[in-house]
Parts: structure tokens; sequence; C-alpha cells
């Protein structure tokens, strides 16, 4: 600062004086202002910063810093803040201070916290969710969410109930029914999840299902019969392939003619004598907890219908007849008769009405002694049965003369061979008659001669 006097007459110039002083400091608020933090405390929410008591000297303008467990939180400098999903937990604070010309913002600084530490965000609105597909043991059932949570969450989690009670494990969004929740209605919960937003406020319960019913295979049985339609001989059910899903057993039931056989619950049938004709087949039904029994069954049956055949003497010689007996064939059908085991045609023979069959036939006087098998098979040269026959060797004269035919067949019924039967013996009972009259008068001849 410089000082000049002034009088009339002098130079003032000459006078100056000069001094220098120190330089002035910025003055210092007497009072910070006092700052309401406003909002909910939580993911999601909008937090305020409110001036609730000027600064002395009022301020000219106020500035903001938010902070989170007292570290800066880049970029948030307003007024207001909204909350991010990182921050569930921590304890959130403003820091407001007072602007004004000539004065030190230091000393204006006032801070306030959030009511409470912030917690996780909770949804505004609710997902939908509905079931899909049948309530029926082991068919699959989904949850399809309808309408998405809002705020919209990255994923679901889920949880299915049968009548109420939580399935262990049964945490996708599908489920199948299991045996034990026959009758059950079936429900599934969904929850929203997206970090920092409570997963309980964004949960959801479907309408339950209809109440669970039996299963249904999604195969039935593949069966077939084996063994020969004779009388005497055992037919066997073979599963060639089973149902899905896998059973824990089969059930039997063997039919003739379609209708069920009383005790005929096995795997296998002994025939016997009151299934003559009869076609024979079986019911196979799978076992398994919790699905409809009849989804799965098969049906298997036998070729032919059940049928015989035998023959009048079970050991010949070589070159001698045997007639081929049965019944239980397909009426007006003709089947050929072999010798086995090397094939040799013997001839053939015609089912009558009844399906009884009845033919004469040589075996050829060459035929090998031993075990063969006499076999009658179908137009289609299916074999039909087959009967044991034990062949002795034929006299050195038969083999050479070929056994009078041996292919040769003759065609009888059961009522010819009756007839011819009869016709033996009444010629045998005659011959004895004349030769014991024969004998009778000679007899007498003698006893006059003496």
């Amino acid at each position: 600062m410089e000082a000049t006097p002034v009088r009339a007459g002098y130079d003032g110039a000459a006078a100056v004086a000069s001094a220098t002083s120190e330089i002035i400091a910025k003055g210092l608020f007497r009072a910070v202002p006092e700052v309401i933090v406003g909002g909910e405390p939580s993911v999601g929410a909008t937090l305020t910063a409110a001036i609730s008591g000027h600064a002395d000297p009022v301020a000219d303008s106020y500035s903001y810093q938010w902070l989170a467990d007292g570290e800066e939180i880049p970029g948030q400098t307003g007024s207001a803040f909204d909350v991010p999903s990182d921050l569930v937990g921590s304890d959130v604070t403003v820091r407001v201070t007072a602007v004004r010309a000539g004065y030190d913002s230091a000393s204006g600084v006032g801070t306030a916290s959030a009511a409470s530490q912030i917690a996780p965000g909770q949804y505004r609105t609710l997902p939908v969710v509905r079931i899909t597909g049948e309530a029926a043991v082991g068919e699959r059932l989904s949850a399809e969410v309808t309408q998405e949570a809002t705020p919209l969450p990255a994923s679901y989690a889920y949880q299915w109930y049968a009548d109420g009670a939580p399935i262990d494990g049964a945490v996708s969004d599908s489920y199948r029914p299991v045996s034990s929740q026959l009758g059950a209605v079936m429900t599934v919960s969904v929850r929203a999840q997206l970090e920092g937003w409570d997963a309980a406020s964004g949960e959801a319960v479907s309408d339950p299902t209809a109440e669970v019913v039996l299963g249904t295979f999604a195969t039935t049985v593949q069966v077939s019969v084996t063994g020969q339609p004779l009388v005497g001989e055992t037919l066997s059910a073979t599963i060639l392939l089973g149902p899905a899903p896998g059973p824990d057993s089969y059930e039997y039931q063997w039919l003739a003619d379609g209708e069920n056989l009383a005790g005929a619950t096995g795997a296998s049938l002994t025939l016997t004598d009151q299934l003559l004709g009869k076609r024979l087949s079986v019911l196979v039904t799978p076992v398994l907890a919790g699905y409809d029994p009849l989804s799965g069954r098969g049906e298997g049956a036998a070729s032919d219908a059940v049928a015989t055949v035998s023959l009048t003497l079970q050991s010949v010689t070589a070159g001698e007849r045997v007639v081929v007996t049965g019944g239980g064939h397909v009426p007006g059908t003709v089947y050929t008769v072999e010798l086995h085991s090397t094939p040799v045609p013997l001839g053939s023979v015609t089912a009558d009405a009844a399906g009884r069959i009845s033919q004469s036939f040589a075996i050829p006087a060459d035929t090998a002694p031993g075990p063969h098998q006499v076999k009658l098979f179908d137009i289609n040269g299916v074999e039909r049965a087959s009967v044991s026959l034990t062949v002795r060797a034929a006299p050195a004269a038969a083999i050479g003369d070929g056994g009078n035919g041996s292919a040769e067949a003759l065609s009888v019924t059961g009522s010819e061979l009756d007839a011819g039967w009869a016709f033996l013996g009444l010629a045998l009972l005659v011959s004895g008659a004349g030769l014991i009259l024969v004998r009778q008068r000679r007899a007498q001849q003698e006893s006059a001669a003496k």
C-alpha cells in the first residue's frame, strides 16, 4: 500500500510512503449443512440427499459425493443415487459440500448415511408359471413361465411338489411322477434369480394338476409261441421284446379259441386231449408299479390248431405197412408224409371234414434199421407233426424185390379200417369152424371103419 501527502505548494511525490500487509484468507463456514438421506436402502431403490439445514453463511450451492463403506463411488455426484446390485450389505453415505465465493468449502462439509445397510432388491412383479403335460406316472410334466418377473431375472429356480410336499431332487423345469405319487396333485414353484435381488420376493406357484393316474407303456410286449401244437407236447411263450419302460415281471394267460383257459397262467402249457382242434394263444401282461398293465400287453399264437398224430405200430420191419392216424387237422387239407431222418416220401393224406386223418403207408424195404421219424407236412412244406417209428431190418428176399412197392400208399378211412379188421376176423372164424368140422368127419369115418 502507498500513501502520498498533499499540501499546497509542496511536491507530494517526494514524500510517498509504502507498506506491505498479509494476504487475506478465505472465510470459514460457521455451520455445516445438515443432510437427510431418503429412500429404501435396497438394491434397485433410489436414495436421495436432502438439505435439512443450510450452512452458515448460506451457500450458493452444494456438491455431492456418494460413498460405499467409506469409499467414493465413481460418478455418483448427484443428489440422487440408484443403488446397484453389487452393494448388498454395504453402508452407503453421502457427503454434501457447501459452495460460496470466498469461503473454504472444506469447512462446509456435511455427511449423512442411509438408514441401514443395503438390502437385496424386491421384485416389483411376480412371474406366472403353468404346468404342461399329462399328470400320469412316467409322463413328462414341464414348467412354463408365461409371464416374466420385474426386473427381468437371469434365470429361474424350480421346485416340484406332490400334494404340497416338496419332492427331493425335483429342481429342474420338468418332472416325471413316480408310482408312489398316484392320486396326488402336482405343483411347481419358480423363483426369479438375479444378483442382488431377493429370490423369495420373486417366487410364484403354479395351479395344481389333475390327480396323477396310471402311466402307459410306450410299447407292448412282443411274444412268440414255440413248440408243436400236438397233444402231449408243450407250448412255450417266449418274450422277443419287452415293453418300455421295462417291467418287474410278466403275467401269462393262455387262451383256447379266444377263451381263457382256467389255471393256464404259466409261461408254458402242456397240451391235452381236451384242447384237440383248438387254436391256442397266450396273453403276456407286463407288471410295473404305477403303470396300466393292459397298455403293455402283447399276444402270441400257435401257428395251427392242436392236433394229434400216431401210428398203429411203433415198430415195424422194413417193407411192412403202418397206418398214420390223427385229429385236429385242417379239414380238406392234403398233407405229405415223409420218413426221416433222410427224407423219403411215403405219400399223402387228406384230412376229412372233422379234421381226422387215417392212411396206410409202406415202409421201404431198404430202410436202414433203427429209430426214425414219420413226419407230416402241410401244403407250404411246414412240418405239422411227427411221431417216432423203429424199423427192423427186412429179410434179404424182401429187399431184393423192393418190398412190393415201397412207397405205394393204401388210403383208408377210419370206418374202412374197422370194416377191414372185422372182415379179417370173420374170415378167420369161418376158416376155424370149417377146420373143426373136417376133423370131426374124419374122426367119425375112422370110428366106423373099425
